[in-house]
C-alpha cells in the first residue's frame, strides 16, 4: 500500500465506505428504527435528544416547538456539511406534526447509513422574531459502532439568549 498512489487509496477508502453502507442498509429495519426513535428519542416535552447509532445507522431525532408565531427552539442534526434531512444518503425521513396548546410542534428522525469518521453536529437553536442563533452546538465522530464526542460548546452570541 505504501507504493500506491494518493488516488487509489481514496479509491480504496471510498470502496470501503461504500461497503459498508451497503451492509448498514441491508440488516436494517427503517420503518422499526424510526418507529422506535419516536418512541425514545425525545423528552417529555418534545426536545430531539441526541443522535445515535444503531447498526451501522445514524438515527437523528429532531424538533421544532413552536413558543410564539414568531418565535421556536429546535434541535437538528448536521451531517457532514449537510442537514441531515438534505444529506444524499437519507435512508428514511419522516416528519410529524403535533399540536400541543394551540401551537404546532414537529418532530422527525432521519436515518443515514454512516462509516467511520463521518462528523455529525448537533445544533440546538432559538428563532426569535425571525433571526435564528444558536444556543449549543455538540460535535460528534463515527468511531465503529458509537458516536465519539468530540466538542460541546455554546456559541457567545447565545449566553442566556436564544438563536
Amino acid at each position: 500500500m505504501r507504493a500506491w498512489s494518493d488516488a487509489q487509496l481514496r479509491e480504496v477508502a471510498e470502496l470501503v465506505r461504500a461497503e459498508q453502507v451497503r451492509r448498514a442498509v441491508l440488516s436494517a429495519d427503517p420503518e422499526a428504527l424510526c418507529e422506535a426513535a419516536f418512541a425514545d428519542a425525545f423528552t417529555h416535552r418534545g426536545i430531539a435528544g441526541q443522535p445515535y447509532l444503531a447498526g451501522g445507522i445514524l438515527v437523528c431525532p429532531g424538533s421544532i416547538r413552536r413558543r410564539s408565531a414568531t418565535s421556536h427552539d429546535c434541535v437538528f442534526a448536521h451531517v457532514d456539511d449537510h442537514w441531515c434531512w438534505e444529506h444524499p444518503d437519507v435512508l428514511l425521513d419522516e416528519v410529524r406534526k403535533l399540536p400541543d396548546k394551540g401551537k404546532e410542534h414537529q418532530r422527525s428522525v432521519t436515518l443515514i447509513p454512516v462509516a467511520d469518521g463521518q462528523k455529525v453536529d448537533v445544533i440546538a437553536g432559538r428563532m426569535t422574531q425571525g433571526a435564528h442563533r444558536a444556543t449549543s452546538v455538540t460535535s460528534y465522530q463515527v468511531d465503529g459502532d458509537r458516536l465519539k464526542l468530540v466538542q460541546a460548546r455554546t456559541p457567545r452570541s447565545a449566553h442566556g439568549r436564544g438563536r
